[in-house]
């Protein structure tokens, strides 16, 4: 049989090791100790599904994740294969938005728009216990010289609309009154028990 390609093999070796990663992040312990369903002590972190056109941009988005559940859950972790339960999803969007233009038709603003599904399964029995879908646009200035794709402000911009979205899917996840969250964002709902939040990403 034949070796794969020196690249395939060096990226599933990078993609493996930023798994292992974002477990490791997950086992550092808790702070703020949400909620978990009873009976619940693992939880394992599934690496995420990538829709979008950008490979490997799933890596950024798992380890934020990770971190989040660090800070936020207060479970021990272990492989999906064996935890109680398991955190699965897609990153289903990564878009980047033209913004302000000045007179002379110089791009001076941007911003870029990421959506990504989380769900937070049962791992003996497969039941979806909650599901949240978050879709967040963050705006970024254009350094002179530089492009839409390529400003430094970009790269902040971005890693700040991960770890925000990674907060917020953590947290619809685990609040104690939810086991169906629907849409995530700022403007929340709650009505018998069931969380609903609905994000406002410009038309």
């Amino acid at each position: 049989m034949s070796r794969p390609p020196e690249r395939s093999r060096r990226r599933l070796l990078g993609r493996s090791a930023a798994a292992l990663a974002a477990l490791a992040l997950v086992g550092c312990g808790w702070h703020a100790g949400l909620l978990a369903p009873a009976g619940a002590e693992t939880l394992g972190l599934r690496f995420l599904g990538n829709d979008t056109r950008l490979p490997g941009f799933e890596v950024d988005v798992t380890q934020a994740i990770g971190r989040a559940v660090r800070d936020r859950v207060s479970l021990r972790t272990a492989a999906p294969e064996r935890a109680d339960l398991v955190l699965e999803g897609e990153v289903f969007e990564l878009r980047r938005w033209a913004g302000v233009r000045s007179p002379e038709n110089e791009q001076l603003e941007a911003s870029v728009q990421i959506g990504v599904e989380l769900r937070l399964i049962e791992r003996k029995t497969g039941e979806i216990l909650a599901t949240s879908r978050r879709d967040l646009r963050a705006g970024y200035v254009i350094d002179p010289g530089f492009g839409i794709a390529n400003t430094p402000g970009q790269v902040t911009a971005q890693n700040r609309a991960i770890s925000n979205l990674a907060e917020g899917l953590v947290l619809d996840l685990f609040r104690p009154l939810n086991r169906q969250v629907t849409t995530g964002g700022e403007d929340v709902s709650v009505e018998d028990g069931r969380v609903s939040t609905e994000v406002g990403a410009p038309q």
